[in-house]
């Protein structure tokens, strides 16, 4: 009788879709190259303090990584000094604000160290602050809106070469951005008059913060490792996960909606490994934090929390985490309807690894 019933059993369990079979589940008897380390578990952990950012296009991911970076580590060792690090400002500090020869009319591009240098350098105008500044931009358009918007009307309205007709820039912001024709007709009001309207986004950015009082930014400096082999790449991962904090890494961008991408659409800076170890162009550089490692199903996991808003759930992740309706934090989320927002998400070190150009930690 009872094997009639088990072989009963084992026909309903081969005759379900392979997705149904499929249980995500963490391994808790892991080797101690994977063993579990979750910076989210903890309910005082510094993360559930800095919101799940999205860069909406901007090019900041670097700026959006190095900010969560620096307030992990304040809030960890109790800084307090002020809210949180505001990406924009932090962008604008690097690339145009610390001195230099050359000053970069656009923001985009750029690295985590540099970000961090900067700003222990010259100090951060709270989030606060920058906040009340953009305000008086926008009262509706996210921080990441109204830099691209600053950065197309430049475009097409100053510089070198500029096209003057309007609607020609409005049906690019329409296009790039989604913002509605009455914040764009806002926007450029409020530019003009203050007389920002043809400026350069860092020049709009220097004549809004200059009377921003900078809090010093205690933290270490970033130190970078690129171009290392799979085991170089992980051993500096686990070496920041070690000291309960989390490392920005730069993955081909190409990555998250295709695991298997080895950089081979064309060519971006900077160089990638391939599956082989030897390096080649491509991928599309782009900053993301990573806050844990777990054990799924056998193999070795890292949590990526990306600048892509708080639904990003991508295709080529194993499984995705999530704070809950109910407000506690979950590993694996696998019912949609439990979801609040995702938190990141779980990436195969075997796929992760050959895709990852550079990991900074702190030192």
């Amino acid at each position: 009788m009872l094997r009639a019933l088990f072989s009963i059993l084992l026909l309903i369990l081969l005759t379900l879709p392979a997705a149904a079979r499929l249980i995500i589940s963490p391994v808790t008897d892991s080797p101690p190259s994977c063993r579990e380390m979750d910076l989210n578990e903890d309910p005082q952990s510094p993360l559930h303090k800095i919101p799940i950012y999205d860069q909406d296009g901007s090019g900041l991911c670097y700026a959006y990584a190095a900010s969560q970076m620096i307030d992990y580590y304040r809030l960890q060792h109790g800084d307090k000094s002020y809210d949180l690090t505001n990406p924009v400002y932090a962008s604008w500090a690097t690339y145009y604000k610390n001195p230099s020869y050359f000053k970069s009319s656009t923001l985009d591009g750029g690295d985590g160290p540099k970000v961090v240098a900067a700003l222990k350098q010259q100090g951060m105008c709270t989030n606060r602050d920058v906040q009340k500044q953009l305000r008086q931009l926008s009262s509706t358009a996210s921080d990441s809106e109204i830099l691209e918007f600053l950065d197309i009307v430049y475009k097409n309205h100053g510089g070198w070469f500029f096209n003057e007709d309007w609607e020609t820039t409005s049906e690019e912001v329409t296009k790039k951005i989604g913002i509605s024709c009455q914040q764009q007709d806002s926007l450029k009001a409020v530019l003009q008059k203050k007389d920002f309207f043809s400026l350069a986004p860092t020049e709009v950015l220097s004549k809004m913060f200059k009377d921003c009082a900078a809090k010093p930014v205690n933290v270490p400096e970033l130190e970078a490792y690129s171009f290392g082999d799979d085991k170089a790449m992980k051993d500096q991962l686990d070496k920041a996960l070690a000291k309960k904090l989390p490392a920005q890494v730069d993955l081909c961008s190409g990555f998250f909606e295709d695991p298997s991408f080895r950089g081979l659409r064309g060519w971006s800076p900077p160089l990638f490994r391939s599956s082989n170890g030897n390096s080649q162009k491509g991928c599309g550089a782009h900053a993301v934090v990573v806050t844990g490692r777990l054990n799924i199903n056998g193999s070795c996991h890292y949590l990526i929390r990306n600048s892509w808003g708080s639904y990003w759930k991508p295709e080529g992740a194993t499984a995705c985490a999530c704070k809950t309706r109910s407000g506690a934090y979950k590993q694996i989320c696998n019912d949609p309807k439990e979801v609040a927002e995702y938190v990141g998400c779980w990436f195969d070190q075997k796929t992760m690894l050959p895709n990852t150009g550079g990991v900074n930690v702190f030192k």
